[in-house]
């Protein structure tokens, strides 16, 4: 059975294409909402009252009648399909807006009608996601979160309603096509692949649809948002999986271990075996207030502070390593509904370097490009150029010119809740740290609990010379990465880059093209979301990789600072599966994938908001 023949489904679709037309319709009962003009007077309003909880009322009365107008579209969709199902099936929605049934047009006029309502979700959709252009992401406000969320879950809807009453005017609803006649084996045959191919196609795009809400918009919603997108992701993994495209090649068991260059290991740093809870908070506690007093900036001393660790055995537990192997292709699919789901990719070197990207891609598509990217035709070329790694041999190829694909820094399990029970946070993740030992200003509020992000990708991966705001636990899962660390107390000599400007000329040509000169995620994106100025100040000026010889220097450093940037001690290591890298608050760290690599971050802080004052103040 095909998942568009399950009336649960159906019946979710329905409700929740009534629960938001019967929401826009409380908001214009409510009196003519305000309609904002711009984001400072919007922003003005949220302090007020809970943005969440207003709802799509700030987004305006004339988008709130598109809205209303484009759910009842949908709920006459419903309607098509109500007669193919039994009536308890759609009791749950009984007493709500029931739209009338269609007027009796058949054929093409009545299959126009259907489209054009995806054509204007579609329109709708795209005209939202322009307005988080006018905000950096985390000032974006609910309302217009919310707003693409729910214009997706009508589309969702849509798609569902169309794609069924499809499947019962061609006679292949419940049990397979309905034939009259006889067949031979080899038509027949055909025609079950060209049935599976469309399904195929019905599945991604319904996939797709729900991942661009959660991905792009958070899956915003008190009502719905993220609990409905998880119902419909279940119902949709219930799915029978369709044979794998045949443009794909077939997966290894494994991936590739191959290390097409590994980087000498100069400086290691200290391994410490089965390190329990309370002697790693002794750890943290050592050297938790540095001897020196601030000064009349009120920074600290500059003397080391806390050292990185690698941990051995933390990892012990861990399905992802064992009866749940993400070495294996195979099991990443199985959990990914057959590889459809959609996850941001980073394209190029590394994010500082000229045409670097993102992409929303499916998760197939990646593990393609990995795999591709680690075969012996791709890395038996390859020396220590990383674009040399992505530009030879054979399979799928992020494109010409393009460059490593890169999952970096996804909070990927809250997208893929399947995967989280592979994994288990460490204990070590609630203990409590120090502040930064140099800046009082870096310190962020405290964390209820750890961020988690997945970083997958093939060899050659590169995340610059910088440092993050947070204590992190690195957990290396599949492969292995080098890491270079150098000390806070080097941050003048590492030449942070400070603020980057996007390049606004960039805009008025794209502007005077009839282009807005910003490409969403639904294809690629070059620069910050509606940022012009973007912060560079946790990143290092310095390539590791050029300075080394490792890689092409193609932007060339001052000689003088090129001689003090090799005279800086650091601390470096090769990090293998099960082992755990603590990286200290503060500290610079330079990561390079030598293989096919899988890895999980942790990150982490104590009660130091303000300043290591307030902390002393305790």
């Amino acid at each position: 059975m095909f998942i568009l023949d399950n009336p649960a489904l159906i019946v979710e679709c329905s409700e929740t294409a009534v629960s938001i037309h019967t929401d826009v319709v409380g908001h214009l009962r409510a009196g003519s909402p305000p309609r904002y003009s711009d984001s400072s007077q919007l922003e003005h309003q949220v302090r007020l009252e809970s943005d969440a909880e207003r709802g799509l009322e700030p987004v305006g009365e004339e988008t709130l009648r598109v809205v209303e107008g484009l759910a009842f579209e949908v709920l006459g969709l419903r309607a098509s399909v109500g007669g193919c199902l039994d009536g308890d099936d759609l009791a749950s929605t009984s007493g709500q807006p029931q739209p009338p049934p269609p007027s009796g047009s058949e054929g093409e006029e009545e299959e126009g009608e259907s489209e054009s309502v995806i054509a204007c979700l579609d329109a709708e959709i795209e005209r939202t996601y322009r307005r988080f252009y006018d905000y950096v992401y985390a000032d974006l406000p609910f309302c217009w979160r919310l707003l693409y969320t729910d214009l997706s879950l009508l589309k969702f809807s849509a798609v569902v309603f169309l794609s069924y009453a499809r499947r019962v005017e061609r006679g292949v609803e419940g049990g397979g096509r309905k034939r009259s006649g006889k067949m031979d084996e080899e038509n027949e045959g055909k025609e079950k692949e060209e049935e599976d191919e469309d399904e195929g196609k019905v599945l991604d795009e319904l996939v797709a649809m729900l991942d661009k809400a959660l991905i792009l918009a958070g899956g915003a919603g008190l009502k719905r948002g993220r609990r409905t997108i998880s119902r419909l992701l279940g119902y949709l993994d219930d799915a029978p999986l369709t044979p794998p495209s045949s443009l794909l090649p077939p997966l290894p068991a494994k991936f590739p271990s191959s290390r097409p260059f590994t980087p000498p290991v100069e400086r290691p740093i200290r391994a410490v075996d089965r390190m329990s809870m309370s002697a790693f908070q002794a750890y943290l506690d050592g050297r938790h207030h540095p001897e020196k007093k601030a000064d009349e900036d009120g920074n600290l001393g500059l003397d080391l502070g806390l050292e990185p660790l690698v941990l051995t055995s933390l990892m012990n537990d861990w399905p992802a390593l064992s009866m749940r192997p993400w070495s294996s292709p195979a099991y990443l699919m199985s959990r990914t509904h057959g590889g459809r789901r959609l996850v941001p990719v980073e394209i190029g070197r590394s994010y500082v370097d000229e045409g670097w990207t993102q992409e929303l891609i499916p998760f197939r598509e990646l593990v393609a490009r990995v795999v591709a990217s680690a075969s012996p035709a791709t890395t038996s070329t390859t020396t220590t150029t990383k674009s040399t790694q992505t530009t030879t041999g054979t399979g799928p190829e992020p494109g010409p010119e393009k460059g490593t694909t890169y999952l970096a820094q996804h909070e990927l399990f809250a997208q893929l809740p399947h995967l989280l029970n592979d994994i288990l946070t460490p204990d070590h993740c609630f203990t409590s740290p120090p502040a930064h030992p140099s800046d009082r200003n870096a310190n962020k509020p405290e964390l209820d609990v750890p961020l988690v992000n997945a970083w997958f990708g093939p060899p050659g991966t590169i995340t610059p010379l910088h440092t993050d705001g947070y204590h992190n636990l690195l957990c290396q899962v599949v492969g292995e990465k080098y890491v270079r660390l150098y000390a806070p107390r080097d941050s003048e000599a590492l030449c942070p880059r400070g603020f980057d400007d996007d390049d606004d000329d960039d805009d008025e040509d794209a502007e005077e093209d009839g282009n807005d000169g910003d490409e969403d995620l639904d294809g690629k994106r070059k620069r910050g979301q509606g940022v012009k100025k973007v912060d560079m100040s946790n990143t290092s000026a310095f390539d590791v990789g050029a300075v080394e010889g490792w890689d092409l220097d193609t932007e060339g450093r001052d000689p003088m600072e090129l001689e003090e940037f090799r005279g800086l001690r650091y601390w470096d290591c090769v990090l293998g599966p099960g082992e755990v890298l603590y990286i200290p608050i503060g500290w610079w760290h330079y990561v390079r994938s030598l293989s096919v690599s899988f890895s999980v971050s942790f990150w982490w802080n104590g009660y130091h908001f303000g300043g290591p004052e307030d902390e002393e103040s305790r």
